[in-house]
């Protein structure tokens, strides 16, 4: 199955939540007028560059990463389509994180402005963008508690239901399936593990049932056994927009 089977991700994620009005939809498809293309593995661009723009990415997967005065890689967050790139550096001039496809990517990049532009002429999807960037903040809390509690396998089994759960979100007909173009080394460096380790928490989760790996896709087998396993919090599926004026 697919992870990209809409048109515009962009759209089917900012509809996941509300229900678009022509005008709105007009509005979000300036912001993926222009395109670039990376190749997997290429770097959109790196910590301390300057900060101008935002990207959503309308196709394939990138990370957010920081590497240490020794080398040693961090990967702080996954991107999915329909994603924004860029959104917690709106008020820095330079790069925080540096960004990188994981494979073929396709990025629609715009200026900072286009965000005031976006304010102005849809007031209510700029609040919406904002509110799910700022949703991320507490993710990252969230997988920073599952890293320093959990054992190494159920690590792991945390950030595969936070995959699923993310890709759900532009892909309703998604079951308990999804691709994972991640190797092991990049899983470690987002957990805090080495490739050994990770191939051994998977060989555990394959082992108790939960997990099945074939051709470059995981299953989950039982994602309420999994949830409550690793006490996984589901902050995807709803979010409070009760004070949008929708009128």
């Amino acid at each position: 199955m697919s992870d990209q089977n809409v048109e515009s991700c962009f759209v089917a994620k900012l509809s996941h939540y509300v229900t678009l009005t022509d005008p709105e939809r007009k509005s979000i498809a300036c912001l993926e007028q222009n395109q670039r293309q990376l190749q997997s593995q290429e770097t959109l661009y790196a910590t301390d560059a300057l900060s101008d723009k935002v990207y959503v990415i309308k196709s394939g997967w990138m990370y957010s990463g920081r590497v240490s005065e020794r080398g040693a890689r961090q990967i702080v967050q996954l991107h999915f389509p329909g994603d924004t790139l860029g959104m917690h550096e709106l008020l820095f001039s330079h790069r925080t994180v540096y960004s990188q496809a994981v494979e073929d990517v396709t990025v629609c990049p715009m200026p900072k402005t286009a965000m005031s532009t976006l304010a102005n002429e849809a007031p209510d999807i700029a609040l919406l963008i904002c509110s799910i960037a700022m949703r991320e903040q507490v993710v990252l809390w969230d997988l920073v508690q599952a890293i320093s509690r959990t054992k190494a396998h159920d690590r792991l089994l945390y950030l595969l239901l936070y995959i699923l759960h993310r890709l759900r979100i532009t892909n309703r007909q998604m079951s308990d399936t999804f691709r994972l173009p991640l190797n092991q080394s990049a899983l470690g460096d987002m957990l805090g593990l080495t490739n050994v380790s990770i191939s051994n928490a998977f060989t555990t989760l394959e082992a108790q049932g939960l997990v099945q790996r074939k051709h470059g896709y995981v299953q989950i087998h039982d994602v309420g056994k999994c949830t409550k396993q690793t006490e996984f919090i589901d902050r995807f599926s709803d979010l409070d927009i009760s004070w949008l004026d929708r009128r």
